[in-house]
């Protein structure tokens, strides 16, 4: 595909594991409580997977990800802020 050739240019990196796990914990936080996620991570055929490789053990990426929200103190909606338009 045109992405893995830019990569394999170097012209695109792959997110680091705790990077990942920041960001996502960083949008559950904003996100509404009653909001329901379908999916925060997700698995393919390995034969096809360029990267990044952390991602393989979709469990670990999970359990990293409850382990963040737990360290902040934290869950989906904490620092969400409803605005209603007058």
């Amino acid at each position: 595909t045109p992405m893995v050739k830019q990569y394999e240019k170097g012209m695109l990196e792959f997110m680091s594991q705790e990077d990942y796990t920041n960001l996502v914990c960083d949008q559950l936080e904003i996100l509404p409580p009653e909001m329901i996620i379908h999916r925060i991570t997700g698995d393919g055929p390995i034969d096809l997977m360029v990267g990044p490789m952390w991602s393989v053990n979709k469990w670990e990426v999970l359990n990293e990800i409850d382990n963040e929200l737990a360290r902040r103190d934290s869950y989906q909606g904490k620092k969400f802020e409803h605005k209603v338009k007058s």
